[in-house]
């Protein structure tokens, strides 16, 4: 348990470099740029989602379960996938860069995507490992670098734009993902071959771990892409800012929910009480969910006034509401940390996809109806649909399976 929390908190105080670094950005780029930036970079956080390919729960299963194989399958799969879902990102980014006459540096989206992906599943691997100093130093090393050095480039270049921020940030996680490569490969876990991933155990897990991943994203982000599309520049920079400061708090939550998942599905393959371990896991991740939310409704307003430019002060009112989301997508988490226990990832994309295209329809609605606020609504609206929606199939199959034991017994 004193490991477990150690890595919760170099995780969080890791992870927090984002937002200590945002009152920086918003400072040094233009609010266009800044928009640019904010958009890109969430596309970037929610796609590397993608590429994981369901790499950190099958991880944490095949090491609940002491299988090597499996863990090293697990890895060499993640890999695999990697490369090819980099390789068509590439040709896309390169079509819309041609087609659209966007900047070149676009073309180092793909790559911090990929990068972002490799140095979670190696931060993964440190954590499962519990070996907390490598978790540390690769954490707090690569997050401070992918925004310092951007942040110093801005500084002594002029005319430095959002995408040129994006482009500079891949390379630090490029060196990053280089050197998770190195510590996977060193471990028995990577080879650097290309795989037929349909042979491998966890490929059906993983593919529906990974469409649900993108399904997901297109609901976290939904808000931006409408939103891009029918207000200015500026004002998008406004409620970019509000939806950064809000994921916040959903980074806190998936921080919490991933140093217990591996702890939780630990106990989950030993226990004769599959119930009451559920609950305990459940009710001690609620109240933190409960507590962060409180103290950051508290804080918010003071938090824009002090530390961001004034041109960002309508962001406090956006952020209020975005927070509701956020809480309810904490709970979330731990849902589809069931799910993925219990194999379930196919069901969890059908979830996902549903409540998707759900969200695109009611979001467009609700703009049309009511401007931003309906969009942020509609956010609220879905998150809360596909809590409910994840626990009511968890809980289900958790007592399918207790009776099943019982019956055994």
């Amino acid at each position: 348990m004193k490991k477990l929390f150690t890595l919760s908190l170099v995780t969080l105080i890791s992870s927090s470099v984002a937002f200590l670094f945002l009152p920086y950005i918003s400072a040094s780029l233009s609010m266009a740029s800044f928009a640019d930036y904010s958009f890109l970079y969430s596309l970037s956080a929610v796609l590397s989602g993608v590429y994981i390919f369901g790499t950190t729960a099958s991880y944490s299963l095949a090491a609940a379960e002491k299988n090597e194989i499996y863990a090293s399958d697990a890895v060499q799969l993640f890999y695999s996938v990697n490369v090819f879902l980099t390789v068509l990102a590439f040709l896309a980014t390169l079509i819309a860069i041609i087609g659209f006459n966007i900047s070149w540096a676009l073309l180092a989206l793909p790559v911090l995507i990929s990068g972002r992906s490799i140095f979670q599943v190696t931060s993964h691997y440190f954590r499962v490992n519990k070996n907390t100093f490598k978790f540390a130093y690769y954490q707090i090393i690569t997050l401070t670098s992918s925004f310092l050095v951007p942040l110093l480039c801005s500084e002594l270049m002029a005319g430095f734009s959002g995408i040129d921020f994006i482009a500079v940030m891949a390379s630090i996680l490029l060196v990053a993902a280089c050197v998770g490569c190195g510590v996977l490969y060193n471990a028995g876990l990577l080879k650097f071959t290309l795989i037929n991933p349909l042979k491998i155990t966890f490929f059906r897990f993983g593919l529906f771990a990974a469409l649900h991943s993108l399904a997901a994203a297109l609901i976290t982000i939904m808000d931006r892409f409408i939103l891009i599309g029918f207000i200015e520049k500026e004002v998008f920079a406004i409620y970019a800012l509000a939806a950064t400061l809000a994921s916040a708090l959903s980074l806190f939550f998936t921080i919490i929910n991933q140093n217990i998942s591996p702890d939780f599905y630990s106990k989950m393959k030993v226990t004769n009480d599959k119930m009451k371990v559920f609950y305990q896991y459940f009710l001690a991740y609620l109240a933190i969910l409960v507590v962060a939310f409180a103290l950051y409704q508290g804080l918010i307003s003071y938090i824009v006034a002090v530390f961001f430019p004034k041109e960002y002060a309508g962001a406090v009112e956006f952020s209020r509401t975005l927070s509701f989301a956020s809480l309810i997508q904490g709970i979330y988490f731990f849902a589809s940390s069931l799910l993925m226990y219990f194999n379930l990832s196919e069901k969890l994309f059908k979830i996902t996809l549903l409540l998707g295209g759900v969200s695109i329809v009611f979001g467009i609605t609700a703009y049309k109806f009511w401007g931003i606020n309906g969009v942020i609504y509609n956010c609220i609206l879905i998150w809360l649909l596909y809590a409910l929606s994840a626990y009511f199939v968890g809980y289900k199959e958790l007592k399918r399976v207790i009776n099943l034991e019982n019956v055994c017994s």
